[in-house]
């Protein structure tokens, strides 16, 4: 069983509104949207494993880019 990750994402509401921007482009790149609603998700408390599963993207994934975004 997978451990609770220890980054927790408190984001600010200029970095939310600009992340719901990107997840919400059809224009932009497909890995700028899927990295927005990673990081989306997470701010949302959910785990790594529920948002590997909802983008359908493996948890070691969801994992790296949630540690990304918080250092």
């Amino acid at each position: 069983m997978p451990r609770k990750s220890p980054y927790v994402i408190d984001l600010t509401e200029d970095e939310r509104s600009h992340l719901q921007r990107s997840a919400s482009c059809y224009t932009l790149p497909y890995w700028e949207v899927i990295r927005a609603k990673i990081v989306l998700f997470a701010a949302e408390g959910r785990e790594n494993e529920e948002i590997g599963r909802r983008l359908d993207l493996p948890r070691e994934t969801v994992s790296e880019w949630r540690k990304r975004f918080f250092l």
